[in-house]
């Protein structure tokens, strides 16, 4: 059938997972309204030859502006679809009985049309994928077995999931220090109502570090924060690579295969590394040699030597994977630890503040007497 959605697949699409790059791409595209079939085209002309070849006029072409998922509606996607197939579903239908909880959704229309065109997984849903997810399943376009695809599919929404856990950490944490910061802004008010001080500069104080306060707890509430986190601290970026590997090649994929499917969309202080390991494997490099050595902190520990000798790659991986998300919980475990003792001492400022205010002129009386 002529015009059908397709989409552009070279160079559209950021090449690294960079902050920048992880920003909602929004995507144009077109539709016949009247049309049974309710198909869309990622361009004009193909709309407008499908509006000439069912009878309607270029009248009916609707524009419609749709954005690539984020991690929330992504993962309870992948969730979803996990479900149906752990309930004796092919992967595909699986994905297509997802889709189905919310056909009112463009995009969860756009990829079971594309599917319905013979299309696999990963292209159809890779338009749509958040850019910086797109390193963890950028193996879903090379890998042609159902068994990798889920492994894939596992660890990222493991993944997805402890983003999360990390955003209500982060907030549960947030609770206590924001309300005594605010306690101690009300009272700074009411000295300034009940002492006839500057009441318009305490208010305007007020507000300010409520609006800060407000952006942050939605920030950190909408995961932009742990996105952030995982994207920028090498711990989380390690774990994360890590685990799409050992899952991979739990199922029997090889590692140069792995490590070329994620090297062109991997984040930019990632990428170098990742290609030097492909190209080292290429040229018959020992795979103790190519892999990257910043993934194993202490070589020794991890006895990479011994993969060459024993073909056991899984075991330094597990451990080096394990070995990063303890550390990984420690800096969180440290950094809620922090953000409580940071409130306080805000709070205290401010307080100090309102003692000031209230004390200052019973001084200057007391040394005018």
């Amino acid at each position: 059938m002529g015009g059908k959605f397709t989409v552009n697949l070279s160079g559209s699409y950021p090449r690294n997972g960079s902050l920048a790059a992880g920003r909602k791409r929004i995507m144009k595209l077109y539709t016949i309204k009247g049309d049974d079939n309710a198909l869309l085209f990622d361009s004009k002309e193909p709309a407008i030859r499908h509006a000439v070849r069912i009878g309607k006029s270029t009248r009916h072409i609707k524009n419609i502006r749709s954005r690539s998922f984020n991690s929330i509606q992504l993962g309870s996607l992948l969730e979803n679809t996990l479900h149906y197939w752990n309930n004796q579903s092919g992967l595909q239908q699986a994905l297509l009985s997802a889709l189905e909880q919310k056909s009112k959704d463009f995009r969860f229309c756009m990829i079971a049309q594309r599917l319905s065109q013979g299309d696999s997984i990963g292209d159809a849903m890779w338009a749509f994928l958040p850019s910086h997810l797109k390193p963890m399943l950028a193996t879903l376009k090379q890998s042609s077995g159902e068994e990798p695809k889920i492994a894939v599919i596992k660890a990222v929404v493991n993944m997805l999931n402890r983003e999360q856990e990390l955003s209500q950490h982060l907030t549960k944490n947030l609770n206590y220090p924001f309300l005594i910061i605010q306690s101690a802004l009300v009272m700074a008010c009411i000295n300034a109502l009940f002492n006839n001080r500057d009441l318009f500069f305490t208010l305007c104080l007020w507000l300010c570090v409520s609006a800060i306060q407000l952006v942050v707890f939605y920030l950190v509430k909408s995961g932009h924060i742990a996105l952030w986190l995982t994207q920028n601290i090498k711990g989380f970026r390690y774990e994360n690579t890590l685990s799409i590997i050992v899952e991979m090649t739990k199922t029997g994929v090889p590692l140069h295969r792995i490590l070329k499917g994620m090297c062109l969309h991997s984040h930019q202080h990632d990428i170098l590394a990742l290609y030097q390991s492909v190209l080292l494997l290429d040229s018959g490099s020992k795979v103790s040699e190519a892999l990257p050595q910043q993934w194993f902190p202490k070589a020794k520990h991890y006895k990479l030597s011994s993969i060459d000798d024993t073909s056991d790659l899984l075991s330094p991986l597990i451990q080096a994977r394990e070995d990063w998300a303890r550390s990984n919980q420690y800096h969180i475990n440290l950094l809620c630890k922090i953000i409580p003792l940071l409130g306080i001492v805000i709070a205290a400022l401010f307080v100090t503040y309102t003692l000031l205010e209230l004390y200052l002129p019973i001084m200057e009386l007391n040394q005018l007497v």
